[in-house]
């Protein structure tokens, strides 16, 4: 495949990284990609400095997952330089792209912003303080009824609270298409502002970085703040005190600097009673999950690798995480897993003493999805 010839502003960029780059190598201990391409970033740095292109796979093997940057001591951002090789990439060579997969994102983003599949709750007059659940799309393609129960547990606690079915637009982001992007993020700031929402409640990770970031002024606030506060239902209170099963809890990337969420994920699960274990690397020194950066459509080899990778880090039997992507990738790696909101919301769980999400296809995804709007035009 032809090199991506990059832009003087990258190439400078790189050679910036590689004369700090000290060659420690911590960040290639964990990378999913960099030993596919180097024996040490100070090296490949250097390359693409000098030779003023790259292998059309580099940034887009990349998770974007940010653990570089994390355990770096001369602080390098290798998740900044391949964003903005991804973005130069699709803008001149996006022939290389299409062949890694960039229809694939296309199409489920093109249906994702389609008003087949968004929608919101109205409860007419009440403009002040207003807030709104969002879910995010991975969760209402896995389960309409978990994130209806989930509303329901938070109208309790405010009987004002919308319900926002959109997407936050990752997907076109992380593939380096920035214009589209920014068309499509412009139906969700439209649900925003038409439904007079002060505060969003997010459950998805993905979003909640996404929305913080793109949208300061908003109050963007993460679910899990919300149940540690005011205590999971007095149905599941200890529920998890006598199955014989360990949860090891993975932790998101894009929660990476979220101490906050961290803290109370593991309040709610000390609340239900479950017996928990911690990763190795978790918190902000947390692995990415194998999906992250869309590399599972970009580079499967090495999506596949990481998540199986990941998956067996751990000696428990089960993984809890508070992304249902990473669920998924934790499922794919060869472990069983589930969402935090299973553990709360997902009785049957429990009835059938089996802590395992079931595997949709792709057309039962977008089926769910399309049942999450009639469950709000139901209401």
């Amino acid at each position: 495949m032809k090199k991506i010839v990059l832009t003087d502003k990258i190439r400078k960029q790189a050679i910036d990284f590689g004369e700090r780059c000290s060659g420690c190598n911590l960040c290639m201990q964990n990378c999913p990609m960099l030993s596919s391409f180097c024996d040490t970033p100070k090296t490949l740095l250097q390359e693409i400095g000098i030779k003023g292109e790259v292998n059309p796979s580099l940034a887009y093997s990349c998770c974007l997952c940010d653990y570089c940057s994390q355990v770096c001591p001369r602080g390098i951002d290798l998740k900044a330089l391949f964003s903005e090789m991804r973005q130069h990439q699709f803008q001149g060579y996006f022939d290389s792209v299409k062949k890694m997969g960039y229809w694939i994102i296309k199409s489920h983003q093109k249906k994702s912003f389609s008003k087949l599949f968004r929608s919101q709750t109205d409860q007419g007059d009440v403009k002040e303080n207003k807030r709104a659940f969002f879910p995010g799309c991975s969760l209402m393609a896995y389960s309409p009824e978990l994130v209806m129960k989930t509303y329901g547990y938070l109208k309790n606690i405010d009987f004002n609270i919308e319900l926002i079915v959109n997407c936050c637009g990752n997907p076109t982001h992380a593939i380096g298409d920035h214009a589209q992007f920014n068309e499509y993020y412009k139906t969700l700031e439209e649900q925003v502002e038409e439904t007079g929402i002060e505060e969003l409640i997010v459950a998805c990770p993905n979003c909640y970085q996404m929305i913080s970031t793109k949208r300061p002024e908003l109050k963007v606030t993460s679910i899990w703040l919300d149940i540690a506060k005011q205590g999971v239902p007095e149905t599941v209170k200890g529920i998890g005190e006598n199955l014989n099963i360990s949860f090891a809890i993975h932790d998101p990337c894009p929660t990476r600097k979220e101490t906050e969420i961290h803290e109370a994920v593991r309040e709610i699960l000390r609340e239900l009673g479950v017996n928990i274990q911690e990763f190795k690397f978790c918190r902000e020194k947390t692995l990415c999950c194998g999906a992250g950066g869309m590399v599972g459509i970009t580079n499967k080899p090495i999506a596949t690798q990481q998540m199986q990778k990941r998956a067996n880090q751990t000696a428990a039997s089960h993984i809890v995480s508070y992304c249902e992507s990473c669920v998924e990738s934790m499922i794919q790696g060869g472990k069983k897993a589930v969402h935090l909101l299973d553990l709360i919301f997902n009785e049957s769980m429990y009835e059938r003493n089996s802590f395992n999400q079931r595997k949709e296809t792709s057309l039962k995804k977008w089926v769910n999805r399309y049942r999450m709007k009639q469950c709000i035009k139901k209401m």
